[in-house]
This record gives structure tokens, C-alpha cells and sequence, in this order.
């Protein structure tokens, strides 16, 4: 959900928890498996109190905890939507943590959640720590979202620098058979190009099809945005583009 792209920095500066780390210093590497267990545990509580309120019902609760950056970004009604569409998250066996990670004020939850078809799927939640308090600020669902969530904002890039033709010839064959150019170049007209501040909440990858769903500055106002994605010859291009909120299923 909701989330502008992780911050990127050197892997040097995260501590990262891994659980099954197979190497470790005999003596010293136990405690410092401890010491980031340790450092990241708080991350952890996050979470599992975040899945636990949506689990028992309590929603709006659970969205009043989200972060601020979310919450301006995603409507409450947009996160009971969610929590409804991914029920297996909050209502399935627990969250079983897989990796954790923190830098500063940001951290990452990683691990996976059975369906109820029994499949595992992996779930992501990216923290941040407002006050004293780690708050979640975007959750992830399925494959990572990263790549697609770049793909677009090159689009967007392309087109607000006025190279509307380049942006097209990026788009997905299906877009281009069902969309002109000269049609494209009517639409680089609207506010999803000319705002400022697109932020993606929720975003879902499945197979090659990837849904994300954000919104952007346009006179002063926010205006939803839903941008699909689909992977071609192992890049993302976009597929459609739509000025309204959308499951993209």
C-alpha cells in the first residue's frame, strides 16, 4: 500500500536478521544474532499488533495506527477494501517472519502467510518510525513490488520531460493496439503528468500482471490513480492508466 520506493543506500548500513543464518563466528555470532533480534524486535511487535486488530475486527484502529504518509495517501475505505481483498493476511494462520531489516528510522518486515488454498504467499511491510513508535507505511503483497513501481514512474518521467513518443513506445503491445499515439499524446495532457507528488499505496503483483495504486497533486488536490503493468520480455510496461481507484481484477 500504500508508499513512495525504499529509500536506497549501501547494504553496509542495514543490519539484517535473517532466520537459518547458515554462518556464523562461533562465540561473538551468537550475540549478535541476538543484538539485531534484539534491534529489530520492535518491528516485529509492529506488525504482528497491526495484523492482530484487522484480525479482531478493528480496522479503523488499525488504520488510525497506520503511518501518516499512508494514511494521506490511502482512504480508510481504500484500506478496508484491502483488508477484505487480502482476508488470508489478517484472518489466515499467523505471520511467520522470515527477515527483518533497519536503517534508522525505516525497517522491513519480510515472511509469508498461508492462503486459504494452502499456499504460502509472501507479504512485505515497510515501517517507519514516527515519535517513538514504529508505524506501518506500506504493505506488500505476493512478488516484490519495487520493480513495477519504477517502471512507472520512468513512464511518468518520460512524459512530464515531454518525451511523450519514447513513453509511448514503452508501453505494453496491448496498450499500444488499443491506444494510438495521438490518442496517448491527448491523455499526457491530464494531471497524472503535469501533478507532482505520485505516491503508490497499494500495489499487487500476480504472475506478469502487476496493479498499482496511488495518487498524485493536481491543483491542489489529490486525485486517485491506478496504473497496470505487464511484463514483457522480462521488463515492465505499462498497460493501462486510469484516474480512478481500481482492484485491477
Amino acid at each position: 500500500m500504500n508508499e513512495q520506493p525504499a529509500k536506497r543506500s549501501s547494504p553496509l548500513k542495514w543490519i539484517l536478521a535473517c532466520l537459518g543464518c547458515g554462518v556464523l563466528c562461533l562465540g561473538s555470532g551468537g550475540a549478535l544474532v541476538a543484538s539485531v533480534m534484539w534491534a529489530t524486535q520492535p518491528l516485529a511487535v509492529a506488525v504482528q499488533e497491526h495484523v492482530a486488530l484487522v484480525k479482531a475486527g478493528k480496522v479503523s484502529e488499525a488504520y488510525d495506527g497506520l503511518a501518516t504518509e499512508m494514511r494521506e495517501n490511502t482512504p480508510l475505505t481504500a484500506f478496508e477494501s484491502f483488508a477484505q481483498e487480502y482476508a488470508f493476511l489478517y484472518s489466515g494462520d499467523d505471520l511467520r517472519i522470515q527477515g527483518r531489516r533497519i536503517q534508522d528510522d525505516e525497517g522491513l518486515i519480510e515472511g509469508v502467510v498461508e492462503a486459504a488454498d494452502g499456499s504460502e504467499i509472501g507479504v512485505r511491510f515497510r515501517l517507519v518510525k514516527e515519535g517513538q513508535a514504529w508505524k506501518v507505511s506500506y504493505i506488500g503483497v505476493g512478488q516484490d513490488t519495487d520493480v513495477p513501481v519504477a517502471a512507472a514512474q520512468e513512464h511518468v518521467r518520460l512524459v512530464a520531460s515531454g518525451q511523450v513518443e519514447q513513453a509511448y513506445e514503452g508501453c505494453s503491445p496491448e496498450f499500444k493496439a488499443s491506444t494510438s499515439l495521438e490518442a496517448f499524446r491527448e491523455f499526457a495532457r491530464a494531471g497524472v503528468y503535469s501533478g507532482t507528488g505520485l505516491t503508490f499505496g497499494q500495489r499487487k503483483v500476480a504472475g506478469d500482471h502487476a496493479w498499482l495504486q496511488g495518487t498524485v497533486a493536481v491543483g491542489g488536490q489529490q486525485v486517485p490513480v491506478t496504473f497496470e503493468l505487464q511484463r514483457v520480455e522480462g521488463g515492465w510496461r505499462v498497460r493501462r492508466i486510469d484516474l480512478a481507484p481500481k482492484s485491477g481484477e
